[in-house]
């Protein structure tokens, strides 16, 4: 590539300019206001959680999945991937593109999208822990970093026993047993375990969620009082820039605060525990089925006239 093509890299604390009289008309902003180079909304919204130090853990459940630990180094990983963060780390992650989608999809296609997902939650809740050994594989969309981009979602183990609560459960249990697996990916790639996980995004709005979470992590998780963790991490870049601090990571510290710990449940975590390993034979022995499946909907679908 031609770099004369390409713009500076810059640092995302940079007053590039400010908001014009026009631009000021157009949006309501004051005139004279300083524009920064600013940055995605990942990194930002990790900034914003907390999650700015070496070690610290994160979860940002939106449609997909991400966990996230921040590092002063990258993590080189065929399965895990590194950004640059606002404060200067490195923040290694592993991606589930079904995160929310998969509550999204439910509602969808169980429902028409008639029930809330306050309704689908409390559905949820009515079945036991671990859904009497019903799995849900939780790739409705394929996996972006795995060996197959084309994976599927399945159900496994249904029975007649079982009824909607399960299924909607099962969602919920399903994700969390995909991040399991990407946390414990990181921490042999680390050789060092996560202590505690940060949430964001909108899966930190759901109790029964982040309590499935903590217990299959077996890792207690910390919820902002500010879910949308991406606002509050452009307010502590703005604080920073315009010299209210002198440092992002000490902005957010005090911009951030947390209110509940969800701990692990043990009698959820136990059964986890031995279910994680059933997840995970059958995460590896449906891979070689998803060619398989693509060339069978190739073959079935119909023709167009």
């Amino acid at each position: 590539l031609d770099a004369a093509k390409l713009p500076p890299i810059r640092n995302p604390l940079d007053v590039v300019g400010h908001v014009t009289e026009q631009a000021a008309l157009d949006t309501g902003l004051r005139s004279g206001t300083p524009v920064l180079v600013g940055g995605a909304d990942y990194p930002v919204a990790l900034l914003g959680s907390g999650a700015c130090r070496p070690g610290m853990g994160s979860d940002s459940t939106g449609t997909g999945a991400i966990i996230t630990v921040i590092a002063e180094k990258p993590l080189l990983d065929p399965e895990i991937s590194n950004v640059a963060t606002v404060e200067g780390n490195w923040a290694q992650f592993v991606l589930l593109e079904t995160g929310g989608d998969g509550m999204r999809w439910a509602r969808r296609a169980f429902h028409g999208n008639a029930l809330s997902y306050n309704e689908i939650v409390a559905r949820a809740a009515e079945a036991p822990a671990g859904c009497d050994a019903l799995l849900f594989m939780p790739f409705l969309i394929g996996e972006r970093l795995g060996r197959h981009r084309n994976a599927r979602a399945q159900f496994f183990g249904l029975g007649a026993g079982h009824g909607m609560e399960h299924l909607h459960r099962s969602i919920l249990e399903g994700i969390a047993f995909a991040m399991t697996r990407h946390i414990r990916i990181m921490e042999q790639a680390s050789n060092r375990p996560l202590e505690r996980v940060i949430a964001a995004g909108g899966g930190a709005r759901t109790e029964l969620w982040l309590k499935i979470k903590a217990s299959a992590f077996n890792i207690p998780i910390l919820v902002p009082r500010e879910p949308e963790c991406g606002i509050v991490g452009c307010a502590a870049m703005a604080a920073t820039a315009t010299g209210r601090f002198s440092r992002v990571d000490q902005a957010a510290e005090r911009f951030v605060s947390y209110g509940a710990e969800i701990l692990p449940d043990p009698g959820w975590a136990e059964i986890y525990r031995r279910t994680q390993p059933v997840f995970e034979q059958l995460y590896r022995h449906s891979q070689a089925l998803y060619d398989d499946i693509d060339a069978l909907a190739a073959a079935t679908r119909p023709t167009q006239p």
